[in-house]
């Protein structure tokens, strides 16, 4: 994962930051009562913004979708969460898009290995 919170450090402009991972058990969280099932994890942040220093911490694998939404809070640390997460919304979107047409480009110019990037001469 810290390929995913390097590229998407460079995408927010976080280039000063220091951020680290931090796995923790489920044991160390107090859930909300009615937070049950699927929704019972916890994936947060702790930032220093005066030393550009920030932890994510975790109870379940980190995804990228949580990094972006754990990078933002970072970013834009006055933001509300509704605004996190509808940010966190678009950028995983716009990403997917993104992914597909390189993906569909690769294809048509006969890569075969779709993950190569695809690029032109002049």
């Amino acid at each position: 994962m810290r390929s995913v919170i390097e590229k998407w450090k460079d995408r927010l402009g976080l280039h000063l930051w220091s951020i680290g991972t931090q796995e923790i058990i489920s044991e160390q969280v107090v859930y909300p009562d009615d937070c049950t099932g699927d929704e019972r994890f916890f994936i947060g942040v702790e930032k220093d913004h005066n030393r550009f220093e920030a932890t994510i911490y975790h109870d379940v694998p980190l995804y990228e979708e949580a990094i972006i939404h754990e990078l933002l809070h970072i970013r834009y640390p006055d933001k509300s969460e509704d605004w996190v997460n509808k940010k966190t919304e678009v950028l995983q979107s716009k990403k997917k898009h993104n992914d597909a047409l390189i993906y569909f480009n690769n294809l048509l110019l006969g890569f075969t290995n779709t993950k190569q990037v695809a690029t032109t001469q002049t």
